[in-house]
C-alpha cells in the first residue's frame, strides 16, 4: 500500500472517521421509495416501458426507465421542475429513514450537500429554447437542485455538484465521505439525480448506444442500454456520531477507490485498466483481498464495449476468484439513470447487505453470458451471507469510482470512540498544500507572461483580461490544434491553461506525474455553445437528427475527460458544475484531500466560454428583477485559470518552486439566499480566513459580484486591491476568483484572500500566503 493510500486507509478504519449510511431515499422506475424498488428487484421485475414524460415524440418509442405518476405528497411543490420534485421526495425518505424525521435539524451539527448529475436541469434549458421564458433558466443550473435539498437547513458548511457523467452519483458519495473523514461536516446528504430527458435520449441514441430490445448485461446478444431517470439520496455520518444518537445504520463504507482511464472521450479502456485501478484502490483501502468480496454490483450498461471492458477489469482484479463471486447489474431492472446510477446501485447494495440476499439480473439467463468466468446472478434471488459488496461506477469520459460496503459494526465497537468536536479541522490536517504552478488564459492575457504584464500594469483585476470569446488562433500554441479541432472553446481553454500551469510548475515527465495526480475541473456553464447548437438542432429537426459529436463534446465533464487524456492523468477525475463558486469549491475539495494525505497532487482548473445566449439571459433576468437596466449592462467573457497543487514534501522532493501556500479554504451556505442573507454569509466566510493583507472579490463590479465586492470593500486594506468599477470589467463566473488568486500570487501579496458567492446560496473563500524566500 502506498503512503498516499495508507493515510486514507487509516482515516477510514479509525473509529472516529468510520463512515456509515444511516438513511437512504430512492425514486426509480420500479418505485417511489427504497423498499418498493428493492422488492421489485428481488422479484426480478423490470421497470422499462414506453416513455411518456419525455419532451419530444419518439418514433419508434424504444422505452426507458421512467418514474410514473409519483405521489408527491404535501411537502413537494408540484410547480417545481421534475428533477427537483423527485429529488425532494428521495430526500424526505432518506431523512426519515435515518431517524431524523423532524424538520428541525440539530443546530449543533454541521451539514453538507454533495449531489452528482450528468446534465444539470437540462429539461429547463429545452423549455427556455422553445418558449423564450427566462424563468425556466432559474432552475437550469445544478445549484438550483442543491438549494432545493439544502433550503431547510441552517448550518450548511459545504455544498457542491459534481459531474462525471454515469459515475457522478457514486463520486458524490466519495466526496461526501471526504467531508466526514476530514471533520468538515457531521452529516452529509449525498447522492445523484437525472430526469428523463430528450437531450440525453437523443444523444445516446445518436451514438447507437440505446437498445431496441432489452438491457441484457454481459449477454452475448447485448446491444445497448435503456435510458432511465433516478433520484437517490444517502445520509452519511461517522459511525460514532450515528450510534451516539441511537441510529441504526444500513451499511458501513469500508473503502473506496477512484481513477481515470485517460484513454478516450466516449470509449472505455479495452483492457479495463482504469476500472481495475479503482477497484484495487478500494480493496486496499478496505484492507481486504478480492476473495473477501461477497457480491459484485457491476456498472453493466449492456453496451458491447462497456461490458467487455468491465469484465476485463474484473478479471484483472479477481482472477480465479471471479467465478465464485455473484455479479448483479441493477440497470437490467431500472434502466440507466445516468448521474443517479451509482448512488441508486449503492443503496440497493446496502439493502442486499441488510437482507443478506443476492438479487437476480433481469433479462438474462446463465446460458446467455458471453463470459464463462462471470457468475451473473440470474433467475431467483439467493439468500446467502454478505459481509462485503463492491460497486463499480464507470463514467463517460473514463472517470471511475468504486466503493465497498460492509455490514454495520455493532454499537459496542464505538463505545470508546469520541464524537467529533464542532470545529473546522480541514485546515489543520497534517500536510501543507502548496501551489507550484499557475496557468492563465484570458482574452487580453493569453498565457502567464501576458497575464503578469497586465498585473504589473494595473491595480485592479477588473482591468485584466478583456471581454468576450477568445479566437482559437490566439492560444493554439498552447494546445495541439489538430488534435483539439473538434473540441469546444471550454475544453480547449482548459487544456491551454493547464499547459501553462505544467510549464510554470516545471513538470517534464507528464505520464509519471499523471500517475499520481488528480484532476478537478470547475465550470458554471461548460460548453454552452455546443450545448445550444445541439439542442436547437434537436428542436428544429427532431430527436433522431442530432449530431453525436455536439452531444459528446457538449457534456459538462468533457473538459476533465480531455484534460486527463491529454496529460495522462489516471487519478481522480471530476468536474464541479453549476455555480459561480465552482472554482473555489474545487480548490476546497482538492486541498482537503491533499492535507489529509489522500492525494499527493492535483491540477485544479476553472474554465468558461463566452456565449451570447448566456449573456443575454443574465441581462434579461437582471432587468426583469430591478425594473430597469443594470447599472452597467451585463457582459461575460471566456477564460481559464489552472493551479497545480501539491503536498509540500512532494513538491520539495522534486525541487519544485513553491509559488504560494494554500493556507485556508472556507465553505458556508445561505439556505435563504436573499441579498441580505448572502451578504451576511459572505462576511462570516471572510471572518474565518483570519488576518489578511488584501481581500478580493472576483472583481467585475456587475450584479453577480456586488455582494462579494461590498464585503471586500469593508475590509480595511489597500483600496487599490479592490477597485472594480472600470467599464471593461466582465463576469467570468467560476474563473474570476481563481484569476484573483493568480494575480495575488504574481504580485507577491504576503497574505491574500478571495471571496465568491453564488445566487443559489453557496459562499466559498480561500486564503493563500506567499512563499517565504
Amino acid at each position: 500500500m502506498t503512503s498516499q493510500r495508507r493515510s486514507m486507509h487509516n482515516m477510514v478504519n479509525d473509529q472516529n472517521s468510520d463512515i456509515v449510511i444511516s438513511g437512504a431515499g430512492l425514486v426509480t422506475s420500479l418505485g417511489r421509495d427504497c423498499e418498493s424498488t428493492w422488492q421489485a428487484v428481488l422479484r426480478g421485475q423490470c421497470g422499462v416501458a414506453p416513455l411518456t414524460a419525455i419532451e419530444s415524440p419518439l418514433n419508434p418509442n424504444l422505452g426507458g426507465g421512467e418514474v410514473r405518476d409519483p405521489d408527491l405528497g404535501p411537502n413537494v411543490d408540484p410547480a417545481n421542475p421534475r428533477e427537483t420534485q423527485l429529488l425532494q421526495l428521495a430526500m424526505q425518505e432518506a431523512w426519515a429513514s435515518a431517524g431524523l424525521a423532524s424538520n428541525k435539524p440539530n443546530l449543533s451539527k454541521r451539514y453538507a450537500v454533495v449531489l452528482g448529475t450528468s446534465l444539470h436541469g437540462m429539461r429547463n434549458g429545452g423549455a427556455f429554447l422553445r418558449t423564450g421564458d427566462g424563468n425556466a433558466l432559474r432552475s437550469f443550473l445544478a445549484g438550483a437542485a442543491v438549494l432545493s435539498v439544502a433550503k431547510n437547513f441552517s448550518n450548511i458548511v459545504a455544498t457542491t455538484t459534481n459531474c462525471s457523467a454515469c459515475s457522478s452519483g457514486l463520486a458524490s458519495i466519495t466526496l461526501g465521505c471526504t467531508l466526514l473523514q476530514t471533520h468538515q461536516a457531521d452529516i452529509v446528504i449525498a447522492g445523484g439525480y437525472d430526469p428523463i430527458s430528450e437531450y440525453a435520449y437523443a444523444g445516446f441514441n445518436s451514438m447507437r448506444l440505446v437498445s431496441d430490445t432489452t438491457l441484457r448485461p454481459f449477454a452475448r446478444t447485448r446491444n445497448g442500454m435503456k435510458l432511465a431517470e433516478g433520484y437517490a439520496i444517502v445520509i452519511l455520518e461517522r459511525g460514532a456520531d450515528a450510534y451516539a444518537r441511537h441510529a441504526k445504520p444500513m451499511a458501513r463504507v469500508a473503502g473506496f477507490g477512484e481513477s481515470c482511464d485517460a484513454f478516450h472521450l466516449s470509449k472505455p479502456h479495452p483492457e479495463g485498466a482504469g476500472a481495475a485501478k479503482a477497484m484495487r484502490r478500494a480493496i486496499s483501502e478496505a484492507q481486504l483481498v478480492p476473495e473477501d468480496i461477497d457480491l459484485l454490483v457491476a456498472h453493466a450498461t449492456a453496451t458491447p464495449d462497456n461490458d467487455a471492458s468491465e469484465h476485463a477489469a474484473l478479471a484483472l482484479v479477481f482472477g480465479g476468484h471471479l467465478s465464485n463471486t455473484p455479479v448483479v447489474g441493477f440497470k437490467s431492472h431500472l434502466g440507466h439513470s445516468l448521474g443517479a446510477a451509482g448512488a441508486v446501485d449503492l443503496i440497493l447494495s446496502a439493502l442486499a447487505i441488510r437482507d443478506q440476499e443476492v438479487p437476480p439480473c433481469a433479462n438474462i439467463s446463465a446460458d446467455d453470458s458471453e463470459f464463462s468466468d462471470l457468475r451473473v446472478s440470474c433467475g431467483k434471488s439467493d439468500k446467502r451471507p454478505l459481509q462485503y459488496t463492491l460497486n463499480t461506477s464507470l463514467g463517460f469520459g473514463g472517470a471511475n469510482s468504486c466503493m465497498i460496503l460492509a455490514k454495520p459494526k455493532d454499537a459496542s465497537e464505538y463505545v470508546n470512540a469520541s464524537v467529533a468536536p464542532f470545529s473546522n479541522n480541514v485546515n489543520k490536517l497534517s500536510h501543507d498544500v502548496v501551489i507550484t504552478g499557475i496557468g492563465v488564459v484570458l482574452p487580453d492575457a493569453i498565457g502567464n507572461e501576458a497575464f503578469i504584464q497586465q498585473v504589473n500594469r494595473y491595480d485592479s483585476l477588473a482591468y485584466y483580461g478583456g471581454d468576450g470569446a477568445i479566437p482559437g488562433e490566439k492560444y493554439e500554441h498552447l494546445i495541439n490544434a489538430r488534435r483539439t479541432r473538434r473540441m469546444s472553446e471550454y475544453a480547449k481553454l482548459c487544456l491551454a491553461a493547464t499547459t501553462e500551469a505544467y510549464r510554470y510548475a516545471n513538470i517534464n515527465d507528464m505520464p509519471g506525474f499523471g500517475e499520481d495526480c488528480a484532476a478537478l475541473v470547475a465550470t458554471t456553464h461548460a460548453a454552452s455553445r455546443y450545448c445550444e447548437s445541439y439542442y436547437k438542432q434537436l428542436i428544429d429537426e427532431g430527436i433522431n437528427a442530432v449530431n453525436p459529436m455536439l452531444f459528446a463534446e457538449g457534456v459538462p465533464n468533457v473538459a476533465s475527460a480531455h484534460l486527463c487524456t491529454n496529460f495522462s492523468i489516471t487519478g481522480f477525475c471530476q468536474t464541479l458544475i453549476g455555480t459561480r463558486t465552482a472554482g473555489l469549491e474545487a480548490l476546497h475539495f482538492a486541498a482537503a484531500r491533499i492535507r489529509a494525505g489522500c492525494w499527493n497532487r492535483a491540477v485544479v482548473v476553472a474554465a468558461e466560454e463566452a456565449s451570447e445566449l448566456i449573456t443575454q439571459s443574465y441581462r434579461n433576468q437582471f432587468t426583469k428583477r430591478s425594473g430597469k437596466k443594470d447599472v452597467r449592462e451585463f457582459s461575460s467573457s471566456s477564460g481559464a485559470v489552472a493551479f497545480m497543487l501539491e503536498r509540500r514534501d512532494f513538491a520539495v522532493k522534486r525541487n519544485a518552486t513553491i509559488r504560494a501556500t494554500l493556507t485556508k479554504t472556507v465553505a458556508v451556505f445561505s439556505p435563504n439566499p436573499t441579498i441580505k442573507n448572502r451578504m451576511r454569509t459572505a462576511q462570516h466566510a471572510v471572518k474565518q480566513l483570519g488576518q489578511l493583507d488584501t481581500l478580493q472579490s472576483s472583481g467585475n463590479g456587475q450584479h453577480l459580484d456586488r455582494i462579494d465586492a461590498a464585503v471586500a470593500l469593508r475590509f480595511p486594506n489597500d483600496p487599490r486591491q479592490l477597485a472594480h468599477a472600470d467599464v471593461s470589467a466582465t463576469e467570468r463566473f467560476s474563473v474570476g476568483p481563481l484569476a484573483s488568486l493568480a494575480s495575488a500570487i504574481v504580485r507577491k501579496v504576503p497574505s491574500a484572500g478571495v471571496v465568491c458567492s453564488d445566487y443559489y446560496g453557496s459562499v466559498y473563500a480561500t486564503k493563500i500566503q506567499q512563499a517565504i524566500e
